[in-house]
């Protein structure tokens, strides 16, 4: 499967050659979701995407199979007469889009089998009813905004039909939270354009988005479906579909199918890492395959649902956890790419980001607690989480540090970085004790506390990189004083014998699943367990959040934790947890009946914790592997600094160390 070592005999000062043989298709095979039968509904569905198109695939009743059908940019757009985030969850959230339903001319009896093939990005299988048997193979192209289905019916099914489900353009905020009023959309319209079906949804204010479909019949009885959602603001989403399905009918699906494949192999073979515990190795490439269906460079944020959308009263882009959560896999998978769909929202977003901050913060910028795509939400409106913003730019920081692209560096974050601390700078005051605090702001989902946990630590954070960073390009800049006086003089973190408060009015006295407050262990390691200093106060603050029940944050974030620690055995337990019983069987979280797909994703960054850790002062080669795990292997992982680290364990011992250095830069490793 792999294999990494010497190539012949060579002396230790002789450069090392990794030899690489990854059976991909056999290594991601033994991954793949399989069924007996049907999947039941969206949370065992089989699900498939490109970044912006998605379909859930499930059985619905006894005679139909159904694509539940999602773009990623769907968003209403409606005008608010005020810009808190409730507002905008009612008024510009996410908005479902419709299924294709296939229904059988027999029931659907249990001898049907489902697969989802990871390694070719595509689901199929056979549907067996009463009449006949049904072979069906699906895919969205990796690259062409199109759905495509292909059916081989056996005589009893020949006259198996599609069959369009609509959903309503409202905000599903209606459906968990009833609030009134809420003006609806028009009605959607189904029209024709010769042998195109479309169904367009008009929007209140304006524009709409249309699904578009062709089926095609083939030679001895196989069709293939072709479906496209278009989505504008300016009333063209119609030839935005049927330019999609055009374009892929021309093409034809076979050459679809192979173009579709080769960009998921090489996705695929940008990292690789392999376990000796099969669940959770199956899981993290589960991740990863939802990662590609999920994302794209040029794509929207990815929001709780990616393409999958399900009705939820979380309708929304989330800031105070679930989207920096989205995106903390993408740096050590080496899939840089996917993370630039955040920066170049956060950069398209800059005005909003202002306007969130308020006249009485110039040159700032902020963001409430959730917004449509617009990024509109003031982060003055209750609740008063100032830190978002910052935490996001954690995630940008994290794009910098992994690529080391200067210019990135120079024209896009420090100027970001920037205006957010301006807004902590206003809010600043100077207490008794002669030190500059904050007022009371809001820890996420936990309280409001003055000189809040969850805010100081990103104001240090922020501060140290807008210092070192200016100092390091010997830049000019005007508020380097004012930075340093502000460090120098700045409060203490908050602490007690307990480890981190929640800030400096308020403990952290009861089970929460937020690590918010222990942002400074990770992923800020504004402490550090290599400092022997920090220990006593890590250990501490880690013990008890993981007093009481755990949930599927407390696990996650927890395990990073304790792999940063070098506790593997302890880290390894809480991810095993959270595989076996905190997560759907596609994989997706059920929160009260909420779909979200970040904590998934977090698993992968915990992971990758256990066996690659790294920072501005080394890279940590399997620093937390359990003992139980004598073999391990990783390939093309990236570190800050941007290296790519290769390495493998085998009995216990680390038997191979590789570096790619991408950037030239300076590399302290550790290892065995």
């Amino acid at each position: 499967m792999f294999t990494a070592g010497w190539m012949g005999a060579a002396p230790a000062s002789a450069s090392v050659r990794l030899s690489e043989s990854i059976d991909w298709a056999r290594f991601l095979g033994g991954h793949d979701f399989h069924w007996e039968g049907v999947p039941a509904d969206w949370w065992s569905g089989a699900f498939i995407g490109n970044g912006l198109l998605g379909a859930m695939i499930h059985q619905e009743g006894d005679r139909s199979l159904v694509w539940e059908l999602g773009r990623s940019d769907v968003y209403d757009h409606r005008p608010l007469d005020r810009v808190d985030w409730l507002n905008a969850i009612w008024f510009r959230s996410r908005l479902p889009v419709g299924s294709m339903r296939l229904v059988t001319r027999g029931r659907i009896l249990g001898a049907s089998t489902t697969r989802l093939d990871l390694w070719n990005a595509e689901a199929g299988g056979v549907v067996v009813t009463e009449q006949g048997r049904i072979a069906w193979r699906s895919f969205v192209h990796a690259v062409n905004r199109v759905v495509v289905v292909e059916l081989n019916p056996d005589e009893g099914e020949r006259d198996c039909a599609w069959q369009w489900v609509p959903a309503e353009a409202r905000t599903s905020r209606t459906i968990k939270r009833p609030r009134e009023p809420y003006p609806k959309n028009p009605e959607g319209v189904l029209e024709k354009r010769g042998d195109v079906v479309l169904w367009r949804q008009p929007l209140l204010a304006g524009g709409d988005y249309v699904t578009a479909w062709r089926e095609t019949t083939a030679e001895l009885g196989r069709r293939w479906l072709c479906v496209s959602v278009g989505y504008t603001q300016d009333g063209s989403a119609a030839a935005e579909a049927v330019r999609a399905v055009d374009l892929a009918t021309g093409t034809g699906v076979d050459t679809m199918s192979a173009d579709h494949r080769a960009w998921w192999h090489t996705f695929y073979s940008r990292h690789f890492l392999s376990v000796p515990d099969a669940r959770l190795e199956g899981f993290y490439w589960k991740q990863v395959y939802k990662l590609g269906c999920a994302m794209r460079a040029d794509g929207p944020i990815c929001d709780l649902f990616g393409p999958w959308f399900k009705p939820s009263q979380w309708p929304a882009l989330w800031w105070n956890l679930n989207v920096q959560f989205t995106y903390y896999p993408v740096y050590a998978a080496n899939l840089l790419p996917l993370g630039e769909s955040l920066t170049a929202a956060i950069d398209r977003g800059q005005a909003a980001l202002r306007a969130n901050a308020g006249p009485d913060f110039p040159d700032s910028i902020a963001i409430g607690r959730a917004s449509g795509l617009d990024l509109r939400a003031d982060v003055q409106a209750q609740p008063y989480e100032v830190g978002n913003l910052p935490w996001v730019l954690h995630n940008y920081w994290c794009q910098y540090r992994y690529s080391m692209d200067e210019t990135l560096l120079r024209e896009r974050l420090l100027p970001l970085l920037r205006q957010s601390a301006n807004y902590y700078l206003r809010l600043l005051r100077t207490g008794t004790d002669g030190r500059l605090h904050l007022p009371a702001t809001l820890s996420p989902e936990y309280g409001t506390t003055a000189d809040c946990t969850y805010d100081m630590s990103l104001l240090r954070w922020q501060l140290q990189t807008l210092i070192g960073e200016t100092v390091r390009l010997g830049l000019d800049e005007p508020l380097l004083p004012r930075w340093r006086e502000v460090l120098d003089h700045l409060v203490p973190l908050p602490t007690d014998a307990r480890g981190f408060r929640i800030g400096g009015e308020l403990g952290f006295e009861r089970p929460h699943h937020h690590y918010s407050h222990l942002l400074a262990i990770f992923p800020l390691r504004l402490v550090r367990w290599s400092n022997p200093a920090d220990r006593p106060l890590i250990e501490t603050s880690v013990r008890r959040y993981l007093e009481g029940n755990h949930g599927q944050y407390q696990n996650l974030g927890a395990a990073a934790m304790l792999a940063g620690m070098g506790k593997g055995d302890e880290a390894l337990p809480l991810l095993q947890e959270f595989v076996q019983s905190m997560t759907t069987p596609n994989t997706f979280i059920n929160a009260d009946g909420n779909a979200c797909i970040e904590a998934p994703f977090h698993f992968n960054r915990s992971l990758q914790e256990v066996l690659l850790q790294s920072d501005d002062r080394e890279i940590r080669v399997f620093p937390a592997v359990p003992s139980g795990w004598s073999d391990a292997v990783i390939h093309s992982l990236r570190t800050e600094g941007a290296f790519l680290i290769s390495a493998r364990r085998r009995r216990g011992v680390t038997t191979f160390v590789q570096i790619t250095s991408l950037a030239g830069g300076p590399c302290r490793l550790r290892s065995d």
